[in-house]
């Protein structure tokens, strides 16, 4: 995976006792697999995840064109897309008798309406660095016009009309 449960929590906080990375995983390795490789391609997505040394800058994001222009990261966007994940997952827990909500006596339930929105903001802060990754590809020749299956438009829907 290219980030960690760690690069997340430099992003938003997470409360202490998540701790199992059972719990965070998945949503890393969702969010890699639905936005970083359609976005990137496997060829670049396996090299960079071989390789982080080699794409630290597109990793740490920064300045780039003599200045002119400035992008979040790749671990950032993966971190804010991946945090969006557990917003819209983590209350739910499935259990032996059915999925319940976790409530202990330290805690409360979230109004759902906050959850979608906060977990909503968050994926679109993570789509923007993305779709900011992507350019900065383009822009330093690593990749060609087009990166991966949809170039830098990682939302693109496709409506069959007919039979």
């Amino acid at each position: 995976m290219i980030i960690t449960a760690d690069d997340i929590r430099g992003v938003r906080d997470l409360a202490v006792n998540i701790q199992d990375n059972r719990r965070i995983d998945p949503y890393i390795k969702e969010t890699e697999n639905l936005y970083v490789l359609p976005a990137f391609g496997a060829v670049l997505y396996r090299d960079i995840e071989a390789n982080r040394d080699k794409y630290k800058e597109l990793l740490d994001g920064g300045y780039y064109a003599d200045g002119e222009k400035w992008f979040a990261g790749l671990t950032a966007a993966c971190a804010y897309l991946a945090y969006s994940r557990m917003l819209y997952n983590q209350p739910v827990n499935v259990t032996a008798f059915g999925v319940v909500y976790k409530d202990g006596e330290f805690s409360s339930r979230t109004d759902e309406a906050a959850l979608t929105r906060a977990a909503k903001q968050a994926e679109d802060i993570g789509k923007k660095y993305l779709a900011g990754c992507v350019d900065y590809l383009k822009d330093t020749g690593a990749i060609g016009g087009r990166c991966g299956r949809d170039g830098n438009n990682i939302n693109k829907r496709y409506k069959v009309i007919g039979d």
